[in-house]
């Protein structure tokens, strides 16, 4: 469901859109708004640029290098990095623009007020496209890559509609129209200061009119040059009545929303004791980092002062101030008709990947995600929307409505479903599940994808136990529909000072942002999967489940760092500890399986997957873990370095404390974090994310990967068995590695036998039927066990034992 789709723009023009990306596209293609065919002679360069491009760019531009490319057909893809593929002139040629972030909100196309054109239609000036900071710009031919660089770019188009249609996808916000303003002003930012100098919050800009191609809301667009920061505003934001109009110097004003009526003093002075409305903002400074105040209201604003440019070179009919009247009316009433307009939309596309739109193929019953060179991830946001709506579609599941149950009934007493997503690192499982008050769920059915980050990704549902194709249909056929899910709960890495499950509030949502930066392979995208969740399944309560509340019972002086206490208590620098829903359930079945109180437990956890990490559980709980203030620390995991000396980013790198190119506005990425979490970890000595290729090679670089992993987790071992005093019940395995790799758990137990710990060859090599498998040898102190740890499940239970959730 991930990767890339371009939707059709519905703009004021007639728009025509250019095909999919199309890797026969060449100089004697027909034009990018027709189907494309693969030329009969062989390709040769032509004088005047081949028919049919879209627009050009130039590369190693004032160079002697200076190139132009010239760009046909485009797909914006939402991959690992959000950017646009552009099929180029010759065949062979891709240009991708990496964009700054993963969300189309976040991006603004910018281009320049008519005045800097005098001579010309101001509308063309909407040919000429850039952006207000450098971008990543790769462009490969046949013989290779050519150039891969942060440059500012600069679009020209063959047409305006061309134009339209780009900023629309990139923006997922169709571009309605366009006005040239001379300053834009608000009570905050006065249209002059006391010198009688123009300032206001933007002069001399090009504001722009969007419609969302979700919600069908409207916003409005300026760069407020003085401040060097975008500014949007929402439509529905702001009374329909102009105020302060004035035709003969095209000048008007509109008031937020329940601003009390400026006088006309307090609007030229901007200063006024009443209680002022906060507009939505979004900003982005100049040098593309972002700004500290990202994401937060503009302050407090009570109107918006507008005053047109008059242009004697425009169209007859286009004049800016007379359309914008038109269109403000037509869109505050159209906006007027439904909800508020939500805060942020993530992206939840259907899949277009290199052309191929979102069909997956099924092979006994699997089906497989296509997953082309250019796209080696796919990100689970947008993996999750179609999952959702075709996995329910397809479950047929029977539940009870809460929207209709009788008011005489007791709702504790009604079953209803529960919707688990455990959004991991390289995998997204999504289970369903029939619940009842205080009682276990049963599972009715799951899916999940896999290889997000060892292509190809897989796809598999798996209902009662078995594996099965989509479309085949239950025999026992029943209600099937999004409002039968009462809960979903979402698997949250890190929860910060959370020590329990938690509704999902808009300041529960808030707080969850605020932590993004510790978790940056986890929380955005379970925050983006959450936002598909409150959009598409309206009528279910969201519940967040943190991996790190199970650690809050860690001690004191093993959560924390040795560093000055005021700066670690005001900044909330500490041990928090992750993977602590498997770990949980680790406990809750291995307590079970040996037929222990929880409370009387004693355990070593190994939880060891893309993501790894060790835990000492003392009476059932966390007594200390691997995992630190983010989940880096400790082992090394696919792409994470795990521990390492703190020093050694800064020998690594020399631009490590720089913001790395893949921060957004909400997410704060420095390349020392980039580096030892996406950078590292096995793969950067193997070359691979896939932990069973290296197990099974005896190449140096896999040997060597396999060895330190052994070494670390046997670190922990031991350091855990003195914490513990020796008294430990068992060692357990879990994660996908810890379950399914009998090589590293025997790896593991030869190097820590003098502890005691023995193995069973036959058990070590069984498959694992069971929750709990003992592996245990003969002679050996402690038990030797392995989990099929149920991260779904265990948060289906806390959903379902908790009644604050059924309420």
């Amino acid at each position: 469901m991930a990767g890339s789709r371009r939707s059709v723009s519905s703009s004021s023009f007639n728009s025509s859109v250019p095909p999919p990306v199309d890797l026969t596209f060449t100089p004697t293609s027909q034009t990018a708004t027709s189907q494309t065919s693969a030329p009969a002679t062989p390709l040769g360069p032509l004088d005047l640029g081949p028919p049919g491009y879209n627009a050009t760019i130039k590369l190693y531009e004032r160079t002697a290098n200076e190139t132009t490319v010239f760009l046909g057909p485009w797909d914006v893809v939402n991959a690992e990095s959000r950017r646009v593929i552009w099929q180029c002139s010759y065949a062979g040629e891709v240009l991708e623009h990496f964009l700054p972030s993963e969300y189309a909100a976040d991006i603004f196309p910018y281009t320049l007020h008519s005045q800097h054109r005098r001579f010309g239609d101001p509308r063309e000036m909407e040919l000429y496209l850039t952006f207000r900071e450098p971008h990543r710009v790769r462009y490969s031919t046949i013989d290779g890559l050519f150039h891969d660089e942060y440059i500012e770019v600069k679009y020209e188009f063959t047409t305006i509609d061309c134009s339209m249609q780009f900023q629309g996808d990139l923006r997922g916000k169709d571009l309605v129209d366009w006005y040239d303003v001379d300053v834009a002003w608000s009570d905050t930012h006065r249209r002059t200061d006391s010198y009688g100098n123009v300032r206001g919050l933007g002069t001399i800009q090009r504001m722009k009119l969007w419609r969302d191609r979700y919600s069908n809301f409207h916003y409005l667009t300026f760069y407020a040059n003085h401040r060097r920061r975008w500014k949007e505003y929402a439509v529905h934001d702001f009374d329909a009545e102009f105020r302060q109009r004035d035709d003969r110097h095209r000048r008007l004003q509109i008031n937020a929303r329940g601003a009390r009526r400026a006088s006309a003093s307090e609007s030229s002075h901007g200063h006024g004791r009443e209680r002022r409305f906060s507009a939505t903002s979004i900003f982005r400074p100049r040098n593309g980092g972002p700004s500290s105040t990202a994401g937060q209201p503009t302050g407090e604003l009570r109107y918006l002062g507008i005053q047109f440019t008059r242009n004697d070179r425009a169209q007859p009919g286009s004049d800016d101030y007379r359309r914008f009247i038109d269109l403000w009316n037509y869109a505050h009433d159209l906006d007027g008709q439904s909800d508020a307009p939500p805060s942020r939309v993530s992206e939840l596309e259907s899949p277009v990947i290199n052309g191929t739109s979102g069909q997956n193929h099924y092979i006994n019953g699997v089906a497989e995600l296509p997953s082309p060179e250019l796209l080696p991830t796919l990100p689970t946001p947008q993996i999750f929307g179609d999952l959702v709506n075709e996995f329910v579609e397809d479950l047929q599941l029977r539940t009870l409505r809460p929207r209709e149950l009788s008011r005489s009934l007791n709702f504790l007493e009604m079953k209803s479903i529960i919707l688990s997503v455990n959004a991991g690192s390289s995998s997204v499982k999504v289970s369903v599940y029939s619940a009842e008050y205080g009682h276990p769920p049963v599972q009715l059915a799951e899916a999940q994808v896999s290889g997000l980050t060892a292509p190809p990704a897989v796809l598999d549902y798996t209902r009662g136990g078995e594996k099965v194709a989509k479309g085949d249909k239950l025999s026992d056929k029943t209600i099937g529909h999004k409002d039968d899910i009462g809960i979903v709960c979402h698997r949250i890495v890190h929860g910060g000072d959370y020590n329990k499950a938690q509704l999902i509030s808009q300041d529960t949502y808030r707080v969850l942002e605020g932590l993004n930066d510790l978790a940056p392979l986890h929380n955005s995208n379970s925050l983006g999967i959450v936002q598909a969740c409150i959009r598409d399944l309206s009528s279910a309560r969201n519940v967040a489940c943190f991996d790190s509340q199970f650690h809050s019972t860690i001690p004191p002086h093993i959560r924390t760092y040795p560093i000055n206490p005021d700066i670690a208590k005001s900044n909330k620098l500490r041990k928090y500890g992750f993977h602590g829903i498997s770990y949980s359930f680790i406990a809750r079945a291995s307590a079970n399986f040996l037929g222990k109180s929880q409370d009387e437990l004693n355990l070593i956890a190994l939880h060891l997957g893309s993501g790894a990490s060790a835990c000492a559980i003392k009476g059932g709980k966390s007594w200390d873990t691997s995992m630190g203030l983010t989940p880096l620390a400790g082992l090394p995991g696919a792409t994470r370095s795990g521990s390492v000396d703190p020093s050694l980013v800064f020998h690594y790198a020399s631009d490590v404390g720089r913001l790395s190119p893949a921060s957004t506005k909400e997410l704060h990425i420095s390349r020392a974090e980039e580096i030892l979490n996406k950078e590292a970890g096995w793969k950067a000595l193997t070359g691979t994310t896939n932990f069973g290729i290296i197990a099974a090679s005896n190449d140096p670089p896999m040997k060597l990967a396999f060895d330190l992993l052994v070494d670390r987790i046997c670190g922990f071992i031991g350091s855990y068995y003195v914490s513990l005093r020796g008294d430990v019940d068992a060692l357990v395995f879990a994660g996908g590695i810890g379950e399914k790799s009998d090589k590293l758990r025997r790896a593991v137990l030869q190097q820590i036998s003098c502890l005691g710990f023995a193995l069973d060859e036959d058990a070590n090599t069984m498959k694992l039927e069971d929750v709990v498998l003992d592996i245990s040898g003969a002679g050996g102190k402690h038990r030797v066990l392995v989990c099929a740890s149920d991260e779904q499940f265990e948060m289906a239970r806390v959903c379902a034992e908790d009644e604050e959730f059924w309420q």
